[in-house]
């Protein structure tokens, strides 16, 4: 287990970039459609809202390439806020149809309660 893709690029998931990478593992961080603007600052060499250059293990992902982004990776961590969590859930589940079923029980639970 080497690869993780973090979802969210605001202050929670990129913060956890940070201990991850001191532990040794890439990082994909993907943004979502409101952390454009931080990936292409990030890509740039600065996160805006940390005030400080990421580390050198991480990549990133702009909202459109999500399935490039969980592309071969290990563990997909979720740091986006509650009144976000559902719609990027819902693209994730979209770009693993078929191949992870612990999400798609989670999904058909979270539409039919």
């Amino acid at each position: 287990m080497n690869k993780i893709a973090v979802l969210g690029a605001g202050y929670m998931g990129s913060a956890i970039t940070f201990p991850l990478s001191d532990n040794g593992f890439d990082i994909n961080l993907w943004g979502t459609w409101l952390d454009d603007e931080i990936i292409k600052s990030c890509i740039n060499g600065y996160h805006p809202k940390l005030k400080k250059k990421m580390p050198d293990r991480v990549s990133f992902f702009y909202s459109d390439d999500l399935k490039e982004a969980i592309k071969d990776v290990d563990i997909i961590f979720v740091g986006v806020t509650s009144n976000g969590f559902l719609d990027v859930f819902k693209k994730l589940i979209d770009c693993t149809y078929g191949i992870t079923f612990a999400f798609s029980c989670v999904y058909y639970l979270m539409n039919h309660m």
